[in-house]
């Protein structure tokens, strides 16, 4: 058996070379037998090897739960973490659904903030006003110049700008707010139809209400999201322009308690997903100076009335300019 490497290491450096061996060994006479090898004497004492079974690991963890919460990094304040509810379907299926709950700001309404602005803020400028007429003549432009197209190639033109719409946003982020400013958030793919966000929804409410009529609807301009709408069925959340998100505003409908839908209380959810709520994130900030010098080059820019190239002169300006010169 081959000596440990600690052996080795203390042995090789008392090896005498060949010259030291001839010069220590005895002197012999030249028809004694050179000896074939050296005999050296064994050191006083050698490393002692330690037995495998005394050498004992460091302790690993008992779990991976345990070994993984060791590493994880403690949430944020500002996101919030998201519960997993699952839904079973008449058909025996079962889908699970991602929510995270957010509590309502604490700073003021939109419309208690728009309702502090001047009407002058509401007036459009000039350049909105050319901005948006010039919109209107190039969408113009676009409906009489574009060529005729059968049934089926429109048909084969929306297929395909349906795909494309699949292929950039696979999913739809959705949020639902109650009557309170709260927020419930989750995230849909866009091959799914309206009455997935019902059951979304549905699936976070308390089960004293979840069977219980609701509506969702979108403002302004109202807009009502009835599920048994026969206008919806059949329709993708792609289909409807629901990307890449969408909001919804819930309410219980009339025949339902009216003091569900009190702002000054909380939503009837589950107190699962109540106890997760954390404040909405801020908003990215907005720097001003940017603001000013993005603000000039819309108004210097020449718009004109000719839509996308904005080169046309109306004919009554010609007019005017030719009977200015006579």
């Amino acid at each position: 058996m081959a000596a440990p490497e600690e052996e080795r290491m203390h042995i090789s450096p008392t090896l005498p070379t060949a010259s030291e061996a001839r010069v220590s060994s005895p002197v012999v006479e030249q028809s004694d037998p050179i000896p074939d090898q050296v005999k050296l004497p064994e050191p006083a004492s050698l490393p002692v090897a330690i037995p495998p079974s005394t050498l004992s690991p460091p302790p690993l963890a008992s779990s991976s739960t345990s070994a993984t919460s060791a590493t994880a990094p403690a949430p944020s304040a500002s996101s919030s973490a998201p519960i997993s509810l699952s839904t079973t379907f008449l058909n025996g299926t079962t889908r699970t659904w991602s929510l995270s709950y957010f509590l309502p700001p604490s700073g003021p309404s939109a419309a208690s903030v728009l309702s502090s602005l001047p009407e002058s803020y509401f007036a459009p400028t000039p350049s909105e006003l050319q901005t948006a007429f010039a919109g209107q003549v190039r969408q113009r432009e676009q409906l009489v110049d574009r060529p005729l197209l059968t049934k089926a190639l429109r048909e084969r033109e929306e297929i395909s700008k349906s795909a494309e719409r699949e292929k950039k946003w696979p999913e739809i982020k959705v949020r639902v707010r109650f009557a309170d400013r709260s927020l419930l958030e989750g995230t849909l793919s866009g091959k799914d139809v309206l009455g997935a966000v019902y059951e979304m929804t549905k699936a976070a409410l308390d089960e004293d209400v979840r069977k219980k009529p609701f509506l969702l609807y979108q403002t302004p301009p109202k807009q009502e999201f009835r599920r048994a709408d026969p206008k919806f069925k059949g329709k993708t959340l792609l289909d409807l322009g629901f990307a890449p998100a969408a909001v919804f505003y819930f309410k219980f409908e009339e025949e339902a308690d009216e003091s569900l839908n009190d702002p000054t209380k909380r939503p009837p959810l589950l107190a699962s997903v109540l106890s997760t709520g954390v404040p909405l994130p801020a908003p990215p900030t907005f720097d001003a100076s940017q603001s000013e010098t993005g603000s000039s080059k819309p108004s210097e820019k020449k718009l004109g009335f000719g839509g996308s190239s904005g080169k046309v002169v109306p004919s009554w300006m010609k007019l005017g300019g030719k009977s200015g010169k006579k």
